[in-house]
């Protein structure tokens, strides 16, 4: 009987595949690319929050090469109901953003369109919390955190 066992024995080309995008990245100073990525990213996000007079609601922070953004209620707690139909509606405009990682693709052009589909959400979501049917809004259940008890 042999045994050959190695944390990455079979995966080679998975590791052939990082070391080429890190070199890709390097020789191409992308690093600046996805700075300037994640701050359009979230300029558009403050900007579409304030159109729509959900400012208050949204909170953005992190650092631009890896944004961080969240929805908060009237005590500025983070809120799932929110978060859920944030979602629902971003999807609904063929947005898929549970998190943000600025990447080559954001361009000026995307980032430009995930505004406009942040701001009518935004105003959506604004709408809901004034007519007091939040919940109501949503088609399905709310999100949960996965690792509730860390979190």
């Amino acid at each position: 009987v042999f045994l050959l066992s190695t944390t990455h024995g079979g995966e080679t080309h998975a590791i052939a595949a990082a070391i080429k995008t890190i070199s890709l990245i390097r020789d191409n100073d992308y690093i600046a690319d996805f700075w300037s990525a994640g701050s359009n990213i979230k300029s558009a996000l403050q900007s579409a929050a304030e159109q729509a007079g959900f400012a208050k609601h949204v909170s953005i922070g992190g650092y631009d090469c890896k944004p961080a953004f969240g929805l908060v209620d009237e005590q500025g707690q983070s809120c799932m109901v929110l978060r859920t139909l944030f979602l629902q509606e971003m999807a609904a405009r063929k947005i898929l953003i549970p998190y943000i990682v600025p990447s080559l693709p954001h361009s000026k052009e995307v980032v430009g369109r995930l505004g406009a589909a942040a701001t009518e959400t935004f105003e959506i979501m604004a709408d809901a919390i004034k007519q007091g049917n939040l919940a109501e809004k949503i088609n399905g259940p709310i999100v949960k955190p996965v690792f509730r008890k860390y979190n």
